[in-house]
């Protein structure tokens, strides 16, 4: 395990993790947090990746997020669009630049930045866990309420008395930067979201022609239901995209969720899957 800083094309010195297999592969698989996830909640991961596997690992926090937030929190000019379009790229190009051939396991927000990088034809395949479009017009009934009461009262509340975004708002012990939720509130309430309809942005999407495969849980009705990550694949339509749904009861457990891939107690079941689909596209 090896800590270095990766720098931005701003400057910027993000934070990240390299674990380095034995087996001297020059095989890299990134794993690009959600939101307010810290690099650390994927430890377990990258480290199965490396002793289990075979191939090296990457995890990393963007800018104003755990081990990447440089000043305090109130500080912070960090946006939601300086990661896709600084954060994610430096480190795809960084590990480009290293001689790696590139996997990128994107959870959730990470999903959806993948274009703004302008880098995803020095990827492989990338494979989207929880990934979905923020825009709430895919929620359905009283979760989509729930999410409109988020964008419309929570988030600017919350950030209008602290200066930012704690993380008790979300459920999360990390929190965000105002500059990083006002995006987010942004393009939660745009029907395109992340888009935002610029023509740009879609082209941008549309130049996407890897294989990326999106994996989806039954039980994520809040933070990343079924629609919202249909919709994210459609955005995708020049990419060589499969995509599945994974249901609780399949893995004889009473949850997944959002967050629940990670967690050591799918080692066995689910850990296994991103891998075995990058080794088949090759």
């Amino acid at each position: 395990m090896k800590k270095i800083r990766i720098v931005t094309e701003d400057g910027f010195q993000l934070s990240a993790t390299l674990f380095e297999s034995d087996t001297q592969t020059k095989e890299l698989v990134i794993i690009g947090p959600a939101t307010g996830a810290p690099q650390s909640y994927y430890r377990p991961f990258a480290k199965y990746v490396k002793d289990e596997k075979g191939m090296n690992s990457l995890i990393f926090d963007y800018r104003g997020v755990g081990e990447s937030l440089d000043t305090s929190i109130e500080k912070s000019d960090a946006s939601m669009n300086d990661w896709g379009t600084k954060d994610l790229k430096a480190i795809i190009n960084w590990a480009y630049d290293h001689g790696y051939r590139i996997y990128l396991i994107g959870h959730s927000i990470t999903g959806q930045l993948l274009p703004l990088t302008e880098s995803a034809d020095k990827i492989g395949a990338a494979y989207f866990v929880a990934s979905q479009t923020t825009s709430s017009y895919f929620w359905e009934g009283k979760y989509r309420l729930l999410v409109l009461m988020f964008w419309r009262v929570i988030v600017p509340l919350l950030t209008k008395i602290y200066g930012y975004f704690p993380g008790w708002g979300m459920g999360s012990k990390i929190s965000l930067p105002k500059g990083v939720v006002e995006d987010w509130r942004k393009w939660g309430l745009h029907k395109d979201g992340v888009i935002q309809g610029e023509p740009r942005r879609q082209d941008l999407y549309s130049r996407v022609t890897n294989y990326i495969h999106f994996l989806s849980m039954a039980d994520d009705h809040l933070f990343a239901p079924r629609l919202a990550t249909e919709q994210l694949m459609r955005r995708y339509f020049g990419a060589r995209s499969t995509f599945e749904m994974i249901y609780p009861e399949d893995l004889s457990v009473k949850e997944i969720g959002h967050f629940g891939f990670f967690r050591n107690r799918f080692r066995e079941s689910l850990w296994q899957k991103p891998i075995d689909y990058f080794k088949m596209i090759g």
